[in-house]
């Protein structure tokens, strides 16, 4: 009986973190692009580039890496862990940036909603990004302890 259930905590913490976790990221980038930045952010557009990015991370990091290293909770526990995150981390950051890129230039605009200037924009995507891996690789270390 408690093999049979212990698929519903795996399915659960997949589902937690795509459906949850990029909820709580979109939002969380949206602000900090209207606080640190003074700018005018679609709080839409950027989370749906974080449920894009996701999916499109999970299916590229998958072709990509050794299945058994995306396992984040096996990798601890023996003891490969930081390796597989730093990879995996690595990937996903550029990943994400190239994906997200687009709907931050549509969903990022200035207070004259015209569109930023591409530097401006880059600085913004890698800072507001920097932010969300440390919050994503916090998260991941509370939830495989």
């Amino acid at each position: 009986m408690i093999l049979l259930n212990s698929l519903t905590s795996v399915t659960f913490g997949f589902l937690y973190q795509l459906v949850i976790g990029n909820l709580i990221l979109g939002l969380l980038e949206a602000f900090l692009v209207s606080k640190l930045f003074s700018q005018n952010p679609s709080y839409k557009l950027i989370i749906v580039a974080n449920y894009i990015s996701a999916i499109i991370g999970g299916i590229i990091s998958s072709v990509l890496l050794d299945p058994t290293e995306l396992n984040m909770i096996q990798s601890y526990r023996n003891g490969s862990f930081p390796q597989a995150m730093f990879a995996y981390t690595g990937i996903a950051y550029i990943i994400t940036l190239v994906v997200e890129f687009p709907f931050y230039y549509y969903g990022v605009k200035t207070q004259q909603n015209a569109h930023l200037p591409i530097t401006q924009l880059l600085k913004i995507l890698l800072t507001v990004h920097v932010f969300s891996y440390i919050v994503t690789i916090l998260s991941w270390l509370i939830l495989v302890k």
